[in-house]
């Protein structure tokens, strides 16, 4: 992700500039997701690299429309919830 998108992405974020798509990502997936919380189970908002993210923050990478879960669980038009149902019974 380049600067431009991140700064895009925080701005849309910050002025609550989101579709519902955006909104859906996050909540159905990234709030979800191991990967975004701290071993302690608490919600970061942060996908955390060492454990297989991206290290971006999702509130900014979900509202860009070109981007994509790093597990490849959503993107731009697409979603496999399957895939993470399974993905989260083998990271409990």
């Amino acid at each position: 992700m380049g600067v431009i998108s991140i700064i895009e992405g925080h701005l849309r974020y910050a002025f609550n500039i989101r579709t519902t798509i955006m909104v859906y990502r996050e909540e159905e997936y990234c709030k979800k997701c191991p990967l975004s919380h701290a071993d302690d189970g608490r919600y970061t908002g942060q996908c955390n690299k060492a454990k297989g993210g991206c290290g971006c923050g999702v509130s900014a990478k979900t509202s860009q429309n070109s981007m994509g879960c790093p597990k490849g669980f959503w993107g731009s038009d697409w979603f496999k919830p399957d895939l993470f149902k399974e993905f989260l019974k083998e990271n409990k």
